[in-house]
């Protein structure tokens, strides 16, 4: 996924993370704490690349999820 648009918002536990791709998937991350938006930024592609790793194989053992499929 080609990230298209990202927003970082401020929260009082920590910052929310919106990422949306080219693929019209999007992925909401709650990063608590967190020093800075870059930070939390960095943090919230990390977890999203995780994810659509976790759909491109099918493992979702490691998020204690079941397949979609």
């Amino acid at each position: 996924m080609l990230l298209i648009h990202t927003k970082t918002c401020r929260e009082k536990i920590g910052w929310i993370v919106d990422l949306a791709g080219d693929d019209s998937d999007a992925v909401t991350v709650s990063v608590a704490g967190g020093r800075n938006e870059e930070e939390a930024m960095e943090r919230g592609e990390a977890v999203e690349f995780e994810v659509a790793a976790a759909q491109r194989t099918g493992d979702f053992n490691a998020w204690g999820l079941a397949s979609a499929r």
